[in-house]
């Protein structure tokens, strides 16, 4: 029985601390037939990306094509990197700030949608003239 401890519960230990310093003692989940007590806090870990942009980039594919998926993956991750690395440069945003994805995903595809065609002909022709093969699309 422990009186003002931290506990803190993971995906198959149980660690009880004194304080935030105290290594603490870990006991296996799977040995712990009944548990109680009060919480003053609880701490969720976040996602890194939501389940949401899978749901996304299928509509996108669904809608486009796989080629698009393929485009707009590559078009958001870009984007996303540049609208993100900008702010936090000059020390406009924290660096561990959450940045949603779906916005330069919905940008991608509609680049994708407008001119996604014309970039890859104009691509595959840079690299028809750098292999000397003839690339089809």
């Amino acid at each position: 029985s422990w009186q003002q401890v931290m506990a803190v519960v993971n995906m198959e230990t149980l660690t009880v601390k004194k304080d935030a310093q105290d290594q603490g003692e870990v006991m296996s989940l799977e040995g712990i037939k009944r548990m109680s007590g009060t919480t003053t806090k609880v701490t969720i870990p976040r996602e890194a990306m939501g389940f949401g942009d899978v749901f996304f980039i299928g509509m996108i594919g669904a809608f486009c094509g796989w080629r698009a998926v393929l485009f707009t993956i590559f078009a958001a991750s870009i984007i996303g990197a540049v609208f993100a690395m900008v702010p936090r440069l000059f020390g406009k945003a924290e660096w561990t700030a959450k940045i949603p994805f779906g916005p330069y995903l919905a940008a991608g595809a509609a680049l994708w949608v407008f001119y996604g065609t014309d970039f890859l002909h104009w691509y595959l022709g840079i690299m028809r003239l750098r292999s000397g093969e003839v690339l089809e699309f």
